[in-house]
Formats: structure tokens, sequence, C-alpha cells
């Protein structure tokens, strides 16, 4: 469990090198909304309102708030290094 955290805080800290505030807008980033937008992210989805169509639907942010919450552009090894930190996390928890 500890290792699952300290990769979930690599996470947050790829995200925020990245300017992407996925935080602010999803209450829990490793729940279905958060996950779905991270692994769109990683396969190199870079439109916001496409990211923001993939909210579940109990989510209480809705598709315009999600959109905001990316910003900037960001590198391709930016995402890699997110989807490293991420597969990590899935890997832990499960």
């Amino acid at each position: 469990m500890r290792a699952a955290c300290q990769h979930l805080l690599r996470v947050q800290r790829a995200l925020n090198q990245m300017n992407v505030q996925l935080h602010h807008a999803v209450t829990d980033i490793t729940g279905l909304t958060g996950l779905a937008i991270l692994d769109s992210i990683v396969a190199g989805e870079r439109d916001s309102e496409a990211l923001a169509r993939l909210r579940h639907y109990r989510c209480k942010k809705g598709e315009a708030e999600l959109a905001r919450a990316r910003k900037e552009r960001y590198l391709r090894r930016q995402a890699e290094q997110l989807g490293f930190h991420l597969t990590s996390v899935e890997g832990d928890v499960s």
C-alpha cells in the first residue's frame, strides 16, 4: 500500500508538471472518471473536450469544468512518464 501511495504522488507530480489540474475537477483521480481521463492522456489524447466526455455520469463536475482542468500542452515524454507511474499505481493496488 505504501508503494501505491508513493506512485500516486508521482502521478500527481507528473500532472502538475504537465499543468493538468485534474485534481481540481475530479475528487478522486483513481476513480472511474480520473482513470479514464489519465488513460486517454497516456494514449495520446490531447483534446480537452474529448477528455471531458469521458466523465462518468455520476461525476459531480460537468464537462465544461473538466475541459478547463487541462490548460496547457505537454510533451509526449511527460505523458509516457505519467503512464509509467499510473501502471505502477494500478499494479500496486491490484
